[in-house]
């Protein structure tokens, strides 16, 4: 019979003694796993309590977060009954996992939840900036994202830190000494980075020596980064540790100190990797390592839509190219970088009439297998350990102008997903098709498709499906619950995650079609504003409506059509009037689900959001923002419809998006680039004004300001 630890009824962190009562036994390097426990006590859900005692580190943001995603794993009681507890540790000791947690800030405890974000959160103010990335065809590029890095978790960290937290975009034009291939900014927060010092400043600028096209990635301690480099057709897989003040802006940037270069021709790369291993542990000048890809086909690939996809865990990185072949790196942050050659790699994925592959993805969970799309619409998986003769493709799912971006992986319901525009079937409607990581892709090789039953004129193969999201009652459910969003041809989708419907969320241009293409849609959970409780507090009863508060500031009730929610401990309210004097919001009780209670003066009262972010190419018609305009929705509370919050008005829409954290004083931020370039019209945002040039961007969640 077991003992009353064993019968608590939410196990919420698999402690020492729980796992003892079950009469498992521990190895002591279990005690010791690598965790950001010691950042966001939240992680104590998953992780032992000996965790925590391990040193803080920053939290990397790039592309491989969007398509590596965690539903929520359950308690390690869960796992022990169900038989699934090694599955379970795997997740859950698991970097992107733990980085996933620390920015997404969810608790599934509401008292615990507003202890640490009570504590920590304050009004988000405006924080809109725009940087010049040089040229007028300078961009991050269509489906790529620009990469963020905190180095603390708990602060902002501006330019006057040792370590000052920084986002870097690549340029994807020819470099020069007038003109970055790639560029970070540090000093990014308006309101809290000083105001004696410009809002962002420039944190280095480097021409590296060849076009970055593709997404930067960074390591998991911020000091290094990695892409994808073309100089001609030859690509390069490139590692960098910056030095900061190297660089004054996108159009004054300069060559790395200490520069390697491997080529095809060269041979061992190993004295080259060596010497960059060495000259990145001095820290007296910057370094960078080009190792050119190995000849497929007896010529050296170009690589145009694939950015490295790195794991933490192993040090090894995977990319694809544009012939069709998925190349292996190892030692690539932490040891000295080689490209294997041996054991099947680097393997042959895709011989379709467009090999050109996307982002490889690594399922870090049961299945160790690499998921990864090609330009003709063909979903393939990869044994990361023994590739040769592993390779399998499914039936062809997209009939236009192929896969632009790799697929979705939850590694805890080991679920893939692919978001298609113009599908194979007789009338080419748009799907979402979910495969079953731990089956063959090819058996059946379309997985569990849906049709948006959007067939048409207005469906041209010309339209393109960028990677859809799931809101955040997925990423704190099961993986059973919640609901998918996509855009096509400027229409945004809704569709439960059990794939059983499809509706239209929201069209928000004038003219649905292939010239309104749309970003990736961007998911994130955070909060705008926190107060307190005012006094008196507020009861439970039915006539209790209007709550006292400290203070106001930064409360905001929704647009039209949309209700902005409010919680406090485990009640959430939703807002209908923020009043100034006295200070009291007018809300109503026990929203989504809730139970209303009474709430004690002083207690934090949070306004929280569920965001989507996206952009349309043109013709965008929503009351915030015409033409080419980027828009956030707030889907917290799972309305059938929605209107856009907020808008920002861009040139050639964007990028993809990234996001920032939650956190005080305007650390509630997302990430992109224009499209095209500034005009005299729509400027690129203050302090740069410029009317022409890329324009690299920051803006708020909750705002776009």
């Amino acid at each position: 019979m077991l003992g009353n630890c064993c019968l608590s009824s939410y196990v919420k962190r698999a402690s020492v003694s729980q796992l003892l009562c079950f009469g498992l036994a521990i190895p002591t390097a279990l005690l010791t796993v690598n965790t950001l426990a010691a950042q966001d006590h939240r992680q104590g859900e998953f992780q032992d309590q000996a965790s925590s005692q391990t040193a803080a580190r920053g939290v990397p943001y790039d592309w491989s977060h969007r398509h590596l995603i965690f539903s929520h794993p359950g308690t390690a009681e869960d796992a022990l009954k169900k038989g699934t507890y090694d599955h379970w540790f795997q997740t859950v000791n698991d970097s992107r996992f733990q980085q996933q947690q620390v920015r997404r800030h969810h608790n599934q405890d509401p008292n615990a939840w507003q202890r640490e974000f009570g504590r920590r959160r304050e009004k988000e103010y405006g924080g809109l900036w725009g940087q010049s990335l040089g040229s007028n065809t300078a961009a991050v590029g269509a489906g790529m994202y620009p990469a963020k890095f905190s180095f603390d978790s708990d602060n902002l960290n501006c330019a006057n830190a040792t370590e000052p937290d920084y986002v870097v975009y690549n340029t994807s034009v020819a470099p020069s000494a007038a003109q970055a291939s790639v560029i970070a900014f540090d000093n990014i927060y308006t309101t809290t980075c000083t105001p004696s010092n410009a809002v962002p400043t420039v944190y280095w600028s480097y021409n590296t020596g060849g076009t970055v096209s593709t997404s930067v990635v960074l390591s998991e301690d911020g000091w290094q980064a990695a892409f994808v480099q073309t100089v001609g057709t030859k690509a390069s897989l490139v590692l960098l540790k910056y030095r900061a003040s190297e660089g004054t802006s996108a159009t004054s940037a300069v060559t790395p100190g200490n520069v390697q270069t491997c080529t095809s021709t060269t041979g061992s790369c190993a004295t080259q990797a060596g010497a960059y291993a060495t000259c990145r542990t001095t820290n007296t000048t910057s370094c960078e390592l080009e190792l050119q890809f190995s000849n497929v086909g007896g010529a050296t690939p170009n690589d145009t839509n694939s950015p490295p996809f790195y794991d933490y865990k192993s040090d090894t990185m995977w990319v694809g190219d544009d012939s069709g072949y998925l190349h292996k790196f190892t030692g690539v942050f932490k040891s000295t970088a080689t490209e294997v050659t041996t054991g099947g790699w680097p393997i042959q994925v895709s011989t379709k009439a467009s090999p050109i592959l996307t982002g490889a993805v690594y399922d870090s969970g049961a299945s160790g297998l690499i998921f990864v799309n090609d330009a003709t619409g063909y979903l393939y998986s990869i044994s990361a350990a023994s590739p040769t003769g592993s390779v399998l493709a499914s039936t062809q799912m997209e009939c236009g102008v192929g896969f632009k971006d790799p697929p979705v992986v939850d590694s805890t319901t080991e679920y893939i997903y692919d978001f298609i525009a113009y599908g194979c079937d007789g009338t080419h409607n748009s799907y979402i098709n979910r495969f079953a990581a731990g089956t063959s892709v090819a058996n059946p090789g379309y997985g569990t498709p849906l049709s948006f039953a959007n067939g048409g004129a207005n469906n041209p193969n010309t339209g393109v499906a960028r990677v859809g999201t799931f809101d955040d009652t997925y990423y704190s459910g099961n993986g059973t619950t919640g609901n998918i969003y996509d855009c096509v041809d400027g229409r945004i989708y809704k569709v439960p995650v059990a794939l059983g419907s499809v509706a239209t969320f929201s069209t928000p241009v004038t003219t649905v079609g292939s010239a309104a293409n749309c970003s990736a849609i961007t998911e994130f959970y955070g909060t705008s504003a926190t107060t307190t409780v005012g006094t008196g507090g507020i009861g439970g009863g039915n006539g209790n409506t209007t709550l006292p508060v400290t203070s106001t500031t930064g409360f905001t009730a929704g647009p039209t059509g949309t209700t902005y929610y409010i919680q406090i401990e485990s009640e959430i309210l939703g807002l209908t009037t923020v009043n100034t004097g006295p200070s009291t919001l007018t809300v109503t009780r026990g929203a989504l689900g809730t139970t209303r209670a009474a709430h004690n003066a002083g207690v934090a009262v949070n306004e929280i959001h569920d965001w989507l972010f996206l952009s349309v190419l043109a013709g965008g018609n929503a009351t915030v923002c015409t033409g080419s305009c980027v828009y956030n929705y707030d889907i917290l509370g799972g309305t059938a419809t929605g209107t856009p919050a907020a808008g920002l008005q861009v040139v050639g829409g964007t990028s993809g998006i990234s996001v920032d954290n939650s956190a005080l004083n305007g650390g509630s931020q997302v990430y992109f680039s224009f499209g095209a370039s500034a005009t005299g019209t729509i400027k690129c945002p203050n302090p740069s004004g410029a009317s022409s040039g890329g324009c690299a961007v920051q803006a708020t969640q909750l705002g776009l300001n």
